[in-house]
């Protein structure tokens, strides 16, 4: 039997993973807008990411982090 592995991630999936990951850093809301909007990659993303505000992504922030807490502490 062959098994098939998908090794490339969509576009989709990069920036989900690059913003999740950027949340959980703990970099400022505008450094992470600034991060999104350099990725070449994201350039699809980039007219959303233009209307991120920065309370939005604070929000995204403690979001992020309490989920992390409840799911490695139980």
């Amino acid at each position: 039997m062959l098994f098939f592995w998908k090794t490339k991630k969509t576009p989709l999936e990069r920036y989900q993973d690059k913003l999740l990951s950027l949340l959980y850093s703990g970099a400022s809301p505008e450094l992470i807008q600034k991060i999104l909007q350099a990725d070449c990659h994201l350039t699809d993303y980039h007219p959303a990411i233009e209307q991120f505000e920065p309370k939005m992504i604070e929000t995204g922030r403690i979001l992020v982090r309490k989920w992390r807490r409840q799911r490695t502490s139980g």
